[in-house]
């Protein structure tokens, strides 16, 4: 029972996800707008460059906070659960939530910035093709249950969030095993 609860939620919380997204992707754009039309900006950037840059990793780290614990949710699907469907303390976006349909047995990676076992040795933009283009840096397709399509729209300001967020949360060594499918991955 615990399963199919499990597995249900899974199922809905990637469909509310996609539906999110575009939501997302809008209100990072509007706010990309209103940020570069703030008057005085930049010469207030210029006078204090430290604390400016300060406050923008901070004001970054925040929005990637928001985003990763609501509309995009990655934790839902990258950090495991118990027999009872709850979330594993300790082991945020640690990976191994599995999703197994005829199709194929998915294994949610481990997204934290473990060098080993996570994505500690990506570089940033290695992580957004990742997830906006669904390409490993070996250049490895990842396959479904990943909605990368649905990450396309993303900003790029938000995408930036998200990263932020991804390199703070604690680097956790987890060994997940690969995915495996029996149907062709999709092309890009």
């Amino acid at each position: 029972m615990a399963v199919n609860v499990v597995r249900a939620a899974a199922q809905i919380g990637v469909a509310a996800c996609a539906l999110a997204l575009t939501a997302c992707a809008q209100e990072g754009s509007a706010e990309d707008e209103r940020g570069a039309a703030v008057p005085g900006g930049q010469a207030a950037a210029a006078s204090e460059p430290a604390t400016a840059a300060a406050q923008e990793a901070a004001a970054l780290l925040e929005r990637g906070d928001y985003l990763m614990n609501s509309i995009v949710a990655c934790g839902n699907c990258h950090s495991p659960r118990d027999e009872n469907g709850e979330f594993i303390e300790g082991m945020e976006l640690a990976g191994g939530f599995v999703i197994e349909e005829p199709a194929f047995r998915a294994y949610a990676p481990n997204i934290t910035p473990d060098e080993e076992t996570g994505i500690g040795s990506w570089t940033d933009e290695e992580i957004i093709r990742a997830v906006r283009e669904g390409i490993r840096p070996d250049g490895q397709v990842l396959g479904p249950p990943m909605g990368f399509p649905f990450y396309r729209g993303i900003s790029d300001q938000d995408m930036r969030a998200i990263v932020a967020y991804l390199r703070s949360v604690p680097a956790v060594h987890n060994e997940v095993p690969r995915s495996t499918y029996n149907m062709p991955v999709p092309p890009n």
